[in-house]
């Protein structure tokens, strides 16, 4: 997940299966920072 928050920070694209991810974990409650 870090990972992809550094990628975002970058302004670099997501790939689908990453923003599937993290929209996942978000829905689940998993990102709570």
């Amino acid at each position: 997940m870090k990972q992809i928050l550094y990628k975002l920070f970058e302004h670099q694209y997501l790939e689908r299966n990453e923003a599937r991810e993290v929209l996942q974990n978000i829905a689940q409650g998993k990102c709570n920072e």
